[in-house]
């Protein structure tokens, strides 16, 4: 799934997917000042706990989740 978070005219751009490839989970986020982080997590609910505290983070910040996010069909297992 892509998320697109706002904050004036700036925007972060979180995408969360299952590699099927390494079996692990991922969550790419592209930084509004154009830095990139890549995180994988080996189970479920370590890779939830993240997502969680992101979603935090960005509210803290006060980065405005815009929208529904856009489902990447074959980026999850089946």
């Amino acid at each position: 799934m892509i998320w697109l978070f706002e904050r004036g005219d700036d925007v972060t751009r979180v995408e969360t997917r299952f590699d099927s490839d390494t079996g692990e989970y991922v969550a790419e986020i592209a930084w509004a000042d154009g830095q990139t982080q890549t995180e994988r997590f080996r189970d479920y609910a370590t890779y939830h706990a993240r997502v969680i505290t992101l979603e935090q983070q960005l509210a803290a910040e006060q980065w405005a989740l815009q929208g529904p996010p856009t489902i990447i069909a074959d980026a999850w297992k089946v």
